[in-house]
Order: structure tokens, then C-alpha cells, then sequence
């Protein structure tokens, strides 16, 4: 069965996977001890790397092909850059057991892949509804996936805090908690992803994105400096338009005249305060009464209604724990 998967860096430094399981000094591409190989597999800067017992050395090197393959098509370029910066997009590579594998028209059995690396994925969604300056609604609607590959079935517990949550659902048990501070959660696992925790809150506060009228455009607005992976404003635009004419410092645009939409999109881009000025040459008089649509992404999110304090796998102390804050999508209307 397959131990470890690694990922090795200069200097036998180990950028994924157990430290305390690889053999540092291990001879290449192969070594053998106490029962157990390593195989390794040079790839640029790095080092795939497989810990195993009781299979073929031919079985695991097309096992290493097939990861490796599937590393380029998540992370592009496999090296010790792309590894440090995508740990989460190793994770569904790498953790993602694969049981049978088609050979050459014959099916092959390949063991699970264990790992003590368990990891914990906050992902919210944002959605709000905005008329003129007052906010009609604003909700966030969050989930806690708990990723684990264990050789068997463990406990897992960890703690929530600084919640400001109008509910809780807790998957384990499908208890649901109103207005709680704190809560902690218990989970039994064993190889996959675990939906543990699902929650959501509604207020009347200002949103994340703000959109009001400045002369003859519009200014977005943050409440602090907001790095966007992805952020798209959609003006409406009336149907009998010939031409528009915009102008704005950052980010890109475009008329979209099927759609009949000018199109602001911001990639990577810091924003905090920007403006945007575009002027409509018409056939003939018009108006469009649709709302503005702001829609947008943040993988790295730093402001989630709660937060992750402390994580143990009941037993095994050896368990490492990684947590990871993201912004599935935001969706904002904003009606004039």
C-alpha cells in the first residue's frame, strides 16, 4: 500500500507531504528499508516521491506518471514555486484516492494513499441586494469541508470561534444552534471530503463592493484595500446603442452588445476606491431599467464570519492541520 506521497525541495527539504516518514539521505531514484521503498522522480526543481510496501516498483512509477500528469493540469509547471503557492490544489490532486486505474485494457488495484495531513476549507458565498443607497439584504452563506485520508476510520475535533453567524448547521448530527459565540465539533473520518459545518448571516450592512452614481459614471467602493482574484461590474446598457465611449484607470472594459452590457473586469487587482466614466450614443432615446450585476471572487479571504481556533485528531497527536479561508463567489444587484 501506498504510505506517503512527497513532494521534495532542494536540500531534502519536504514541501508536502510527513516529514518524519521521509528518509533523508535516501538513495535515487530508489531505496529500501525496514519493509518499506521510496521511489522517486525528478520533475524540474522537485521531487515526486512515494513511501510503499507490497506493490511493484513498475506499479508505483505508473502511479507517479499518472500524478504527475494531473499536477500539470492543476498547477501548470510542477516546481517548488507552484507547490508552495497551490498546498489546497495539491491537496485535491494528492488526496484524491484513486482505487482502480485502467492498464492497458486491464483494471489494476492501487491501495489508498494515507496521509496525516488533514485539512480544513472555509468557503463563503456572498449575495446582496442594494436599491439606490439602502441595503435590502446582504446575506453571507458559508461551509466548513474537512479533507482527511486516513488508513482508517479516526476522530476529529476542532473548535469555532468569533462567530457571527445568524445559524449553524452541524452536518454530523444535523443539530442547528442560533446565535452561538463558539461551538466545537466532532467528526468521524476516514477518506474523503466532509461537508462538517454549514452556515449563514443576514444584516443590513454595507457589503463588500458598493456602487454609487458620480456625474455621468459610477465609483466602486471598498471598505478597506481588497485584492480581487476576479471582480466584474456589468452596466446595463439600453439596446438602441451605437456607440459608448468610457474611461476609467483601472482594470479592463467592453460593450458587450449582445448582451447589451459594458463590461468592468478587474484580474488580481487591489481596489478600494475607483471610478469608472462611459457615455452612450443612442439611435434613439431609451432607457433600461436593469440592475447592475457585480460578481467576484477572492481565494485568499481575510474576513470570515468565523474562524477555526484550535483542530486534534482524538488519538493521534502526530496529525498536522491546515486552514485555508476562501470566497466561493459574490453576487451583488445593484438597482438604480
Amino acid at each position: 500500500m501506498i504510505e506517503e506521497i512527497f513532494l521534495i525541495g532542494d536540500g531534502d527539504r519536504v514541501l508536502y507531504g510527513d516529514p518524519s516518514k521521509y528518509w533523508r539521505g535516501a538513495l535515487y531514484p530508489a531505496d529500501s528499508a525496514g519493509g518499506y521503498r521510496l521511489l522517486q522522480m525528478a520533475v524540474n526543481d522537485v521531487r515526486i516521491g512515494v513511501l510503499y510496501s507490497l506493490m511493484s516498483d513498475l506499479s508505483v512509477l505508473g502511479y507517479m506518471e499518472r500524478l504527475k500528469k494531473k499536477l500539470e493540469r492543476k498547477m501548470g509547471e510542477v516546481s517548488k514555486k507552484s507547490v508552495l503557492e497551490n498546498y489546497f490544489g495539491l491537496l485535491m490532486v494528492v488526496n484524491r484516492q484513486e482505487s482502480t486505474v485502467a492498464l492497458e485494457s486491464k483494471k489494476s488495484i492501487i491501495p489508498s494513499i494515507v496521509s496525516n495531513n488533514v485539512y480544513l476549507d472555509v468557503c463563503e458565498a456572498l449575495s446582496a441586494i442594494i436599491d439606490g443607497e439602502r441595503v435590502v439584504l446582504n446575506r453571507t452563506d458559508g461551509r466548513c469541508h474537512l479533507n482527511a485520508s486516513f488508513g482508517e476510520e479516526k476522530m476529529v475535533r476542532f473548535s469555532i470561534s468569533k462567530m457571527r453567524t445568524s445559524g449553524v448547521v452541524y452536518k454530523n448530527d444535523l443539530q442547528v444552534s442560533e446565535g452561538l459565540s463558539e461551538a466545537r465539533v466532532d467528526v468521524k473520518v476516514h477518506g474523503c471530503r466532509t461537508e462538517t459545518v454549514r452556515y449563514w448571516i443576514s444584516s443590513l450592512e454595507e457589503p463588500l463592493v458598493m456602487i454609487c452614481r458620480a456625474g455621468g459614471g459610477y465609483v466602486v467602493s471598498c471598505p478597506s484595500p481588497t485584492r480581487f482574484d476576479w471582480l466584474e461590474i456589468c452596466f446595463p446598457i439600453p439596446k438602441m446603442a451605437s456607440k459608448v465611449v468610457k474611461s476609467h484607470r483601472l482594470g479592463r472594459s467592453a460593450y458587450d452588445p449582445e448582451d447589451n452590457l459594458l463590461r468592468w473586469t478587474f484580474t488580481k487587482e487591489v481596489v478600494k476606491r475607483e471610478r469608472i466614466d462611459y457615455r452612450v450614443e443612442e439611435f434613439e432615446k431609451s432607457e433600461d431599467l436593469r440592475p447592475i450585476v457585480v460578481n467576484f471572487h477572492i481565494k485568499k479571504w481575510g474576513d470570515p464570519k468565523i474562524r477555526i481556533e484550535k483542530a486534534e485528531c482524538i488519538g493521534s497527536p502526530g496529525v498536522c492541520f491546515w486552514v485555508r479561508y476562501s470566497m466561493s463567489s459574490g453576487r451583488y444587484e445593484i438597482r438604480r
